[in-house]
C-alpha cells in the first residue's frame, strides 16, 4: 500500500479504520513526523501510544539511562500483549522484530531527506525556546546527532526496513505526508 501527501491523515485514519487495524508500527527517521502522525492515529484510532526512544531510554532527573536489551525486550513483550498499540521509532535493529511480527500494519513514512532536516532544525530551535518539550536534553551534540541519524537512515534505513519486513510485504504501508 503506498499513501502520498494527497491523501490526507483523515483518508489514512479511514483506510485503517475499515481494516479494523489496532496494532501499527509506525517507522521513519529523524524528522519524519513519526511523533506527530503516531499521535494523531493513537487518538483517532484509540490506540495505546508509545516512542521507541522512551521503550530503550529510561528518561531520569540525572539524565538518559539506556536499558539493557533484556529490558527493552520485557518492554516490548507487555506492550505487544496489549489488545491496541501504535509504536513509533527509527529502530531497525532485532529487538524489533517482535514489533513487526505482531504488527497489524507497518507505516514506513518516506519523507525527503531535506524536509526532515528543516523539520528538526525547527525542533531543535522550538526546545531550545522552551517552546516545545523534548524527551532528552537540547544540545548542540544532539543537534548533530540528528544529522548524523538522517543522514544514516538516509542511505541504510529503506534497505533495512525492507529486508526487516521481507517476510510482511503485505504489512508494509509507505506513507508521503509532507
Amino acid at each position: 500500500m503506498y499513501l502520498t501527501n494527497k491523501q490526507s491523515e483523515d483518508a489514512l485514519i479511514e483506510v485503517l479504520q475499515s481494516k479494523k487495524i489496532k496494532k501499527i508500527y509506525l517507522v521513519g527517521s529523524v524528522g519524519s513526523g513519526k511523533t506527530t502522525l503516531g499521535k494523531v492515529l493513537a487518538t483517532k484510532l484509540s490506540l495505546n501510544f508509545y516512542e521507541m526512544d522512551n521503550i530503550i531510554f529510561e528518561r531520569l532527573p540525572s539524565g538518559d539511562r539506556k536499558r539493557s536489551d533484556e529490558e527493552v525486550n520485557n518492554l516490548v513483550g507487555h506492550i505487544l500483549e496489549e489488545d491496541t498499540w501504535l509504536i513509533e521509532g527509527t529502530c531497525l535493529r532485532d529487538i524489533v522484530q517482535p514489533i513487526f511480527n505482531n504488527s497489524q500494519i507497518i507505516i514506513f513514512l518516506d519523507i525527503p531527506y531535506l524536509v526532515r532536516i528543516f523539520r528538526f532544525s525547527k525542533r531543535f530551535l522550538k526546545q531550545l525556546l522552551h517552546i516545545e518539550e523534548a524527551n532528552y536534553k537540547p544540545s548542540l551534540k544532539m543537534y548533530f546527532n540528528m544529522f548524523k541519524w538522517n543522514y544514516s537512515f538516509e542511505k541504510t534505513g529503506y534497505h533495512t526496513f525492507i529486508e526487516r519486513t521481507k517476510n510482511y510485504p503485505e504489512k508494509r504501508c509507505h506513507y508521503n505526508k509532507k
